[in-house]
């Protein structure tokens, strides 16, 4: 999962970035304190919903190839079925007639 652990990286450069930007403003340490812990609340929440955006994007991919394989199998049993039929009609043992008297 490549792409997750640069989204986290992406993220945590930001969380440092706003931290160091507050702690260096001159500001009182209470508003320091407060704008630090409104910053990583809004940034926990924005994770949290970049969280549930790829976790649904994965599922719905997941979901969409399993449809197609269980598509891909079932039509393989169908090809199956209809090359056994066609195999039991007479004069297809897997010769043509005209090769078979060719050799005859």
């Amino acid at each position: 999962m490549k792409t997750d652990r640069v989204l986290i990286g992406i993220l945590a450069g930001m969380a440092a970035g706003a931290i160091l930007g507050v702690l260096f403003a001159p500001d009182k340490g209470s508003n320091t304190r407060k704008k630090i812990t409104d910053k990583g609340n809004a940034m926990a929440n924005d994770l949290g919903s970049t969280y549930n955006d790829v976790k649904s994007r994965v599922t719905n991919t997941i979901d969409r190839v399993k449809n197609e394989f269980a598509q891909v199998v079932q039509e393989g049993q169908e090809l199956e079925e209809e090359l056994r039929h066609a195999k039991s009609q007479p004069g297809m043992d897997g010769m043509s007639k005209s090769y078979s008297a060719k050799t005859k």
